[in-house]
């Protein structure tokens, strides 16, 4: 006979462990490009439904500002996967200075005493407009679209979540900041 909350509880400490090393040791094998396609496709689809009602962007960039405006920004897995496959060309880059841009690499970033915000937000605009997470897709600051956030939040998290399965990659589900962490190269002296 077996205890069901020992098992389970044996079971969570096995998958943290093994969604532990899952970011710093991402080989883009063609299971991780696969499930890559199918993030875009998902976000894509959370994109027309969320064109369709028509949100206002001041690009305020107070989306971006996240200890300034008290909100904060979380993502799966599945799309930090998808992030760092289609965002590779700037993460392979880290230690250099975007020139023209007055972006800090993510090592840059975090290497300042009190980071705030996102690290890819230049000029109150996305400088990862592609692979950026669902939340920055459905966040707007127009009070029209308070009223439907989190419904659409919740239908296409839930498709982001049904991945984790289909693929076999522990769910987590992460502070934005805190996961770029996990895109850093393990030798960088980020603290």
């Amino acid at each position: 006979m077996t205890n069901d909350k020992s098992d389970s509880a044996s079971a969570r400490a096995t998958d943290e462990r093994q969604a532990d090393a899952l970011i710093p040791h991402l080989s883009f094998d063609i299971c991780h490009l696969s499930l890559s396609d199918e993030v875009a496709a998902i976000l894509a689809d959370a994109d027309a439904d969320i064109a369709a009602r028509k949100p206002l962007c001041r690009a305020s960039g107070n989306c971006c500002k996240f200890e300034q405006h008290g909100h904060r920004l979380y993502v799966t897995a599945a799309e930090l996967i998808h992030f760092a496959h289609t965002h590779a060309p700037a993460i392979e880059n880290q230690k250099l200075k975007i020139e023209n841009t007055h972006r800090l690499s993510l090592p840059q970033f975090f290497a300042q005493p009190a980071p705030t915000g996102c690290p890819y937000q230049v000029d109150n605009l996305c400088t990862a407009r592609e692979a950026r997470p669902l939340g920055c897709r459905i966040y707007f600051c127009d009070a029209n679209a308070q009223s439907w956030q989190n419904d659409i939040y919740e239908k296409y998290h839930r498709r982001l979540r049904e991945l984790h399965d289909r693929f076999a990659i522990p769910y987590r589900y992460l502070e934005w900041r805190a996961a770029l962490r996990e895109l850093l190269p393990e030798n960088s002296a980020v603290t």
